[in-house]
């Protein structure tokens, strides 16, 4: 990370949609568009194991903050519970009726968040029971949960990041059909690709939301307030995947240009001051 030499490369197979690190940094793991599931050691590459984990492709992969759970989404609209050490099967999740875009733990990984069409189920990881059921007025694609766990971003198909408050009074069926606010910032073309909201992400203290979009943006949120902070252009294409560092320095974004960029990310004080002198690094 710090000079961005290439240390390993892995073959997986065809198109890799889902990839994760386990928390540690030992392992990563990814899926692929035939439903296996490779994990390797981080450090050498070495191929660790290899398995049929669902019938279509896997479409995101999540560890629990104790690394010691792995968890797989896919096109067949389960999600699966893993032990990341032997692979043995924990357990499976039916996600609903479409799709499963994407899969998020809560900071103490005992609920698992599950995205299907215009809902996102919170799961009870040992029981499997429902404990909160978001319902949105459009189909979701991406989550993250903040680090307090109280909070739950979503990313849509038509340029929205909505923010839920996990906490919030529950309708029946422990429904919840209001967010506590909308970020709106993205501008692709209604009802077409670039209107998609590819991925969400909090920085490491909560502070912070990044959006990464199909109208070729990365936008970074204040997320107590909803403010838009920063909107930043350097694709050419979609981007498709932003993710902070774990101090919270920098943020990697990566798009369907298959560029990789590298911004970093300034505190309050020195972005105030870099507006007015530009000289100022």
């Amino acid at each position: 990370a710090a000079t961005l030499t290439t240390r390993q490369v892995l073959q997986p197979g065809v198109a890799t949609p889902g990839l994760a690190f386990s928390p540690e940094g030992l392992q990563l793991a990814a899926g692929d568009r035939y439903g296996v599931l490779y994990i390797w050691d981080a450090n050498d590459g070495q191929l660790l194991l290899d398995l049929q984990a669902h019938q279509k492709s896997i479409s995101s992969l999540a560890y629990s903050p104790d690394g010691r759970t792995l968890a797989t989404a896919g096109y067949d609209a389960m999600a699966r519970l893993w032990d990341a050490g032997s692979a043995a099967s924990l357990g499976e999740m039916i996600g609903g009726t479409f799709a499963i875009p994407a899969i998020a733990f809560t900071p103490d990984g005992s609920s698992l968040a599950i995205v299907n069409g215009n809902v996102i189920r919170l799961r009870d990881v040992e029981t499997t029971r429902f404990e909160r059921t978001l319902v949105g007025a459009t189909s979701f694609y991406t989550i993250a949960v903040d680090p307090s766990g109280q909070y739950l971003a979503s990313g849509d198909v038509d340029n929205t990041i909505q923010i839920w408050d996990l906490n919030a009074e529950a309708g029946p069926g422990g429904e919840i059909r209001t967010s506590l606010y909308t970020l709106s910032g993205h501008t692709g073309r209604s009802n077409r690709p670039e209107a998609l909201v590819w991925q969400v992400a909090y920085n490491p203290d909560g502070s912070l939301i990044a959006s990464a979009g199909g109208d070729k943006s990365v936008i970074i949120w204040e997320s107590a307030t909803g403010k838009l902070l920063a909107g930043l252009s350097r694709h050419t294409l979609g981007v498709t995947s932003a993710v902070f560092s774990p101090d919270g320095r920098w943020l990697a974004s990566g798009g369907l240009d298959g560029r990789l960029v590298i911004w970093e990310v300034l505190p309050p004080e020195a972005a105030s001051a870099q507006e007015k002198n530009q000289d100022i690094p």
